[in-house]
């Protein structure tokens, strides 16, 4: 059940000694859910659970194979990254919004956060600049509360205060990395193949295998409350928070 429309947002491009790396786009929507989950046996009710989904487009690293090799590329900790992607929904708002950096400096910026008026209408505000705090589980790059200071196209602030609720999803599971054959997504494998897993995801940043294997995958997912302050007004509701934060990072205070 949709919360509200599919949003676009802004293209993204990159290139990597001088080839295209990246050139895709990607909608997201929030909703509910509602029917039933199958889990170990036992059947799980789902009523109007917070819900959300996005879907990409176009050339991405990883996707679809292995990239050609076209020279050496520079090692990520040369000049921190940083890419945080939040997308949520209160009683009264719902959106997206989106950031990276590069080296300190901003590489990308999208965002659009829709408010309901009195008569159910929703008025559209794009972000037009954002700056984020971080406060992260010591000794690692993990969010436990993350903080965007956001200017609306109307000239008016958004803050979002986002706090981390359980634990953090690893990417691999969705197929980043994480098949056996290390292809990543995109590859066929046929028209029926399964693979799985089991984790333990109860650090804030590690993954622990079945046999003991610990490792500590980038590319987190995490389920956040959030807290969104406007014009001397506060709403609350649900988000979901990508934030990969490495390399070199002296403007949060990471090294």
């Amino acid at each position: 059940e949709a919360s509200l429309p599919p949003e676009e947002e802004k293209p993204h491009f990159s290139r990597l000694n001088g080839r295209i790396q990246e050139h895709y786009q990607r909608y997201n929507q929030v909703g509910r859910v509602s029917g039933t989950l199958a889990l170990g046996g036992r059947q799980v009710a789902v009523e109007r659970w917070w819900s959300a989904r996005d879907h990409s487009w176009g050339v991405r690293p990883g996707i679809g194979g292995p990239q050609p090799t076209n020279g050496v590329p520079p090692p990520p900790e040369a000049a921190g990254q940083v890419f945080c992607f939040l997308f949520f929904s209160t009683d009264r708002s719902a959106g997206h919004v989106q950031l990276a950096e590069r080296g300190g400096a901003r590489t990308y910026l999208t965002g659009l956060v829709r408010f309901a008026a009195e008569d159910a209408t929703w008025s559209d505000r794009h972000v037009e600049a954002a700056e984020l705090s971080l406060d992260l589980f010591e000794g690692t790059r993990r969010p436990r509360t993350v903080r965007i200071d956001t200017t609306l196209d109307s000239g008016e602030r958004a803050a979002f205060t986002l706090e981390a609720v359980g634990p953090s999803f690893a990417m691999p599971g969705l197929g980043y990395g994480g098949w056996n054959d290390r292809l990543g997504l995109g590859v066929y494998r046929g028209l029926a193949y399964e693979e799985h897993e089991t984790w333990d995801v109860s650090h804030p940043a590690d993954v622990v295998r079945l046999g003991g294997e610990s490792e500590r995958p980038v590319h987190r997912i995490q389920p956040v409350r959030v807290v969104l302050e406007r014009g001397g007004g506060r709403d609350e509701g649900t988000g979901s928070l990508t934030l990969i934060a490495n390399g070199h990072l002296p403007k949060y205070g990471l090294k």
